[in-house]
């Protein structure tokens, strides 16, 4: 019994272990079959995430290499239109390194330097300018020539009408000064000139003997005319009580001068150098064309003050357009080289002066070398660096890049030129009006029209691509 007992629950066991094996080995069966299904598809999803980077990593390599294309085709557009225009580019300026290149900008000096501050268009300034001042000293300095004073004494109307000679004149009517010897200019002997002309000389100096203690003053005179053929003095006879009016010319040279220098400074700040440079040099030309024909000695004094009044302009014009565009190592130099001009055009108004005898074509021959200057409408641009503090960038960039093409120099790409302008605006203005601005970073073109309007940069027309205000049409 107990063998049978036995041999029954060891039967059992086997089965309940045969069942327990086949109900693991499902089990086992079913997760294997559930792994390999999970793997099956994370390795579709692996391989389609794959696929799917591939060909948009494709689709971007197409794109960057079209535009690797464009740009490669628009800087070689770029160049040749340039190159079209006689200037250089350098081709080595990178994005990367703007930040490098501005930090070297920060002055306008430093614009200068990379045009050229000794090169062909800086001598050309320099001897444009400069034959302003050459020609200004003839319509300046001839005064001693234009008003001349001859030897005069008093007019006899009635011994004159009797065609007596000068000397018969002077040695009937006209007394000795008793300090020089010399004949009086003002003065005649009271005597009957009437009766002594309808007498003759001979019969007059035998019969009338004149009063030596009793002269009189004369107010008209008659002149030397053997040494100078007319000048302002003897035609409206500015001797003896009119000779305040011959001291009133050169007084109102100096009052002109005077007023000139206080206006048009301040026009050349407001307005530009070349600009009131220009209309004062036409209106130069006028007025010494002008004063040919003064019919008066009034209106002549008036016209000699303008003169003086636009000189002052053409000398403050000039000289701070040259100025500015001179490197700071060479101002002293030129500043002082700019009055040789004027010195050598003032040693030869008198060689002209010798050769032309009256005052009237005096004038006339003194104005005629002015005439070439009116070229400089097209020859003399404005201050750059006028132009960069009026916010004027894209004119500024203009006159720089004529400057660089004639002295020959390598320029920046034109945002990178813009970005240094505007930059140095902000500082110029900052230094003047501390804490009233901002300067701007040199590493956010991108933001440089904000910047710009933030430090009160005075901008004259909607900003362009590169972010920098753009001149308008004037």
């Amino acid at each position: 019994m107990v063998g049978e007992s036995a041999v029954e629950e060891s039967a059992l066991v086997g089965e309940s272990v045969e069942e327990e094996c086949e109900l693991a080995g499902e089990t086992a069966e079913e997760e294997c079959a559930l792994a390999g299904e999970s793997a099956v598809e994370e390795s579709a999803l692996m391989v389609k995430s794959a696929e799917e980077e591939c060909v948009l990593a494709d689709e971007s390599a197409v794109e960057e290499g079209a535009a690797g294309e464009s740009a490669v085709q628009k800087r070689e557009v770029s160049k040749e239109s340039v190159r079209g225009k006689g200037v250089t580019v350098v081709e080595s300026w990178e994005d990367k390194s703007m930040d490098k290149a501005l930090s070297r900008m920060r002055t306008f000096e430093d614009l200068l330097e990379l045009v050229g501050t000794r090169g062909p268009w800086n001598i050309m300034l320099f001897f444009l300018t400069n034959y302003i001042f050459f020609t200004s000293a003839f319509l300046i300095m001839p005064y001693q020539f234009l008003g001349a004073t001859p030897d005069h004494w008093c007019w006899v109307e009635p011994l004159v009408a009797a065609n007596w000679t000068h000397q018969q004149i002077l040695h009937f009517a006209i007394p000795n000064n008793n300090v020089t010897g010399d004949h009086e200019a003002c003065q005649i002997y009271e005597h009957n000139y009437t009766a002594a002309a309808e007498l003759g000389y001979e019969a007059a100096v035998r019969d009338l003997t004149p009063s030596t203690d009793h002269t009189i003053t004369c107010h008209k005179r008659d002149f030397n005319y053997s040494q100078y053929q007319s000048t302002v003095v003897t035609e409206w006879d500015l001797v003896c009580e009119r000779r305040v009016l011959y001291s009133s010319t050169q007084g109102a040279l100096s009052v002109g001068g005077l007023i000139g220098s206080l206006v048009t400074g301040m026009l050349c700040d407001r307005c530009g150098r070349r600009t009131v440079l220009l209309w004062v040099l036409v209106l130069y030309i006028l007025l010494a064309n002008v004063i040919v024909f003064s019919p008066s000695v009034s209106v002549y004094i008036t016209i000699r003050a303008l003169l003086s009044i636009f000189d002052s302009g053409l000398y403050s014009g000039g000289f701070v357009i040259v100025m500015e565009t001179c490197a700071t190592r060479y101002r002293s130099a030129v500043g002082a080289l700019t009055v040789v001009p004027w010195a050598l055009g003032y040693m030869l108004v008198p060689a002209i002066a010798y050769l032309v005898r009256t005052w009237r074509w005096l004038c006339f021959c003194l104005a005629l070398p002015l005439l070439p200057t009116l070229s400089y409408f097209w020859l003399l641009p404005e201050s750059p660096r006028w132009l960069v503090q009026m916010g004027r960038y894209n004119s500024a960039l203009t006159v720089l890049k004529h400057a660089a093409r004639m002295n020959g120099k390598t320029l920046p790409p034109d945002h990178l030129l813009l970005q240094a302008m505007a930059q140095i605006t902000c500082q110029v203005r900052q230094h003047t009006q501390p804490g009233s601005h901002q300067v701007m970073p040199v590493d956010a073109p991108d933001k440089l029209h904000h910047q710009t309007s933030v430090a009160n940069i005075n901008t004259t027309g909607p900003p362009n691509k590169a972010g920098v205000t753009q001149d308008l049409p004037r």
